[in-house]
């Protein structure tokens, strides 16, 4: 019978939320445990995110785990490590509507034969925008409570359903001018996730707005954190350490803006190509009858003087 020394240390790291996110002082706080016990070296992930999604685990730029959260955005999963020390790993989720989260990085040292247990990660709300109505949308966690910033300080309160759904129309108050917008999720326990994509909108008058797809060095905006853990063994193993960062899993591009109407010269030169290319290619053709009727009378030419002589 094998037997197994398990040693469980949780350590909670407390940060401040990101300046001007919030009326009030929240937390940012996350769990890493570390389970020393004769064993593989393993590596798990738990955290919350919409019903449904996909999560993925990348490692290297290679896809190294995948699960789908629970009807309540619930997710969990273990990978096996295979070297232990420093290891990186990236997650994030596309949700239902194929909209995905900003992704987070952990840079986490991994110790030999133990499970490393990152916990209550939370992934940031999806988020798009309707510029015909002036609406935000988007899906998260059904447990957490939403905050969409605006880039000129604005902050609104925006209720989640039971579903995950969240959707906000801005108001008519708004004055003209170009913003950008991002939402960040708080779950019981202020556990806070980086900010979403941002969106970068246009208001051209109260009854009217054009969107655009932020660019990546406009998308990130999130606090760092560093969370350690020392287990107490007589051996006494080197502190695994994790440090995340958000970074974007680079999603297709959207285009919020409608295409405007062809003007008129455009329409014409779209006619006229076609006639063009076919003036062209008759020239061409014409070109090379001329030559070989003109090579043809030269011989003829040859033949007669020839015979002449």
């Amino acid at each position: 019978m094998r037997k197994f020394l398990l040693l469980i240390v949780t350590v909670t790291l407390c940060l401040p939320a990101q300046a001007g996110h919030f009326a009030t002082s929240v937390a940012h706080a996350q769990s890493l445990a570390v389970s020393l016990r004769v064993g593989d070296t393993k590596i798990s992930f738990d955290g919350y995110t919409s019903p449904g999604a996909f999560i993925s685990v990348k490692q290297n730029s290679a896809v190294v785990g995948t699960t789908v959260a629970d009807a309540a955005g619930n997710f969990v999963k273990t990978i096996d490590a295979y070297n232990p020390g420093i290891q990186s790993y990236l997650i994030y989720s596309t949700d239902i509507h194929n909209l995905t989260t900003m992704a987070i990085t952990y840079d986490v040292n991994l110790l030999g034969n133990t499970l490393t247990t990152i916990s209550n990660i939370a992934l940031s709300p999806t988020i798009s925008y309707d510029p015909i109505t002036s609406t935000f949308s988007g899906l998260t966690s059904p447990l957490s409570t939403l905050t969409l910033l605006l880039s000129d300080g604005t902050t609104y309160p925006v209720s989640v359903q039971s579903d995950g759904t969240w959707t906000f129309t801005l108001p008519t108050t708004l004055g003209p001018g170009t913003y950008t917008a991002t939402a960040t999720v708080t779950l019981p326990g202020n556990y806070i996730s980086p900010a979403s994509e941002a969106i970068v909108f246009t208001i051209i008058s109260q009854s009217a707005s054009t969107a655009a797809p932020a660019s990546t060095t406009e998308s990130v905006t999130s606090p760092s954190q560093n969370i350690s853990a020392t287990p107490t063994t007589t051996a006494t193993p080197k502190s695994p350490s994790l440090r995340r960062r958000a970074t974007s899993p680079s999603p297709a591009p959207r285009n919020l803006v409608p295409n405007p109407p062809a003007s008129l010269s455009t329409l014409l030169v779209t006619v006229a190509q076609p006639v063009v290319t076919m003036l062209n290619l008759f020239l061409i053709i014409l070109t090379i009858s001329i030559v070989k009727y003109v090579i043809y009378l030269i011989k003829i030419f040859k033949e007669k003087h020839k015979r002449r002589k």
